[in-house]
């Protein structure tokens, strides 16, 4: 008999993600983390733990290393299973959930790569913000905002801001 739909999905009940694949490790402040059958006895043998980073407002999953010269340095988690070391490129997160550590969600970005592709925080969609009465609409362009105008209605701001986007060159 098959799997019920039930064992086979798995939802982060803090972001909503839905996981159709990987294995749970659990994290201090109720939190858990997923990642690849493939990976998950190497590292489920430490202890990790949730740490919350204000700026992206999301929990990582963390652990602390053996003392070096009398400091005690931290392993994220996602770059644990990447195998990177300091200095090596940063992580993104495509689908920006930040405790799914599998590695079809984890790519290789530098520093302006992994900003550019931060998730928008607005209740009116990306992009797009109230000023008064009216919305305006603009793009991160290079790390740069780009005013493109203002509309009398949310719909027409993501409208436009999506023709601005459709016009820019490819990269």
């Amino acid at each position: 008999m098959p799997p019920s739909l039930k064992t086979m999905l798995k939802i982060n009940l803090l972001t909503g993600h839905v996981f159709p694949s990987g294995r749970r490790i659990p994290l201090t402040l109720g939190q858990f983390t997923v990642v690849d059958e493939e990976d998950f006895d190497r590292l489920n043998q430490w202890k990790w733990y949730a740490v919350w980073r204000i700026g992206p407002k999301s929990f990582y999953a963390e652990r602390s290393m053996p003392r070096v010269n009398g400091k005690r340095p931290h392993q994220l988690l996602h770059r644990e299973v990447l195998g990177l070391e300091k200095g090596d490129p940063d992580v993104d997160h495509m689908n920006h959930d930040t405790l799914d550590n599998r590695k079809s969600n984890l790519q290789l970005v530098d520093h302006r790569g992994n900003a550019e592709n931060q998730r928008n925080q607005s209740r009116f969609g990306a992009g797009v913000r109230k000023r008064g009465n009216r919305f305006e609409a603009f793009s991160r362009v290079c790390l740069r905002y780009k005013h493109i105008g203002s509309f009398g209605t949310a719909e027409e701001a993501r409208k436009a801001r999506e023709t601005f986007l459709h016009s820019l060159p490819s990269q």
